[in-house]
């Protein structure tokens, strides 16, 4: 497989062996914004679509050889929509899952991501990756904390954005 990038064009594709060109897709879940950010930055980096995770369909999903899921972190897990896609995501995609979260111990964040990664391999789904940053907490009545205020920043859009090209890189490699 091959990364092909056309000059003066963002767009990265990958190109499968079977000759199909798929552009990756990053699905998210974005309650107080702090994740639509990394989204945002993630898809442009790699030139991939990107979908609120209540808009995809399984048309969006057919095909695809890569795909990231990512939301807040909301009681120890990811969004429950991003839970409800799993059974869509064709076998054979590899996925990468990535969050914001008002917890800062990565050990919390972690485990957090490591309920929708085992939903992922329960269905035979290859995750290759797993990134987070902190956001500024906005839930009640954390809020009043001011944690993470002004989080993601810049430097956390950068490696979101380092982070996906290396999916993709990864992706490309298999």
């Amino acid at each position: 497989m091959q990364i092909s990038r056309k000059v003066g064009q963002t767009d990265m594709q990958i190109n499968t062996p079977e000759g199909y060109i798929m552009k990756p897709l990053i699905i998210y879940f974005s309650r107080t914004q702090n994740t639509i950010s990394l989204a945002e930055a993630m898809a442009k980096s790699v030139g991939a679509d990107l979908l609120l995770a209540d808009k995809v369909t399984e048309a969006d999903l057919a095909g695809r050889r890569l795909v990231g899921l990512g939301s807040g972190i909301y009681w120890m897990k990811h969004h429950p929509s991003l839970f409800e896609l799993v059974d869509k995501i064709p076998v054979g995609c590899k996925t990468f899952v990535f969050a914001s979260s008002g917890f800062t111990a990565k050990a919390v964040v972690n485990m957090a991501q490591g309920r929708l990664k085992h939903k992922l391999q329960q269905r035979h789904i290859e995750v290759i990756g797993q990134w987070s940053c902190p956001g500024h907490d906005k839930m009640y009545p954390v809020v009043y904390l001011g944690l993470n205020k002004g989080r993601p920043n810049q430097q956390d859009i950068d490696d979101a954005q380092a982070f996906a090209s290396r999916m993709l890189l990864i992706c490309s490699e298999n």
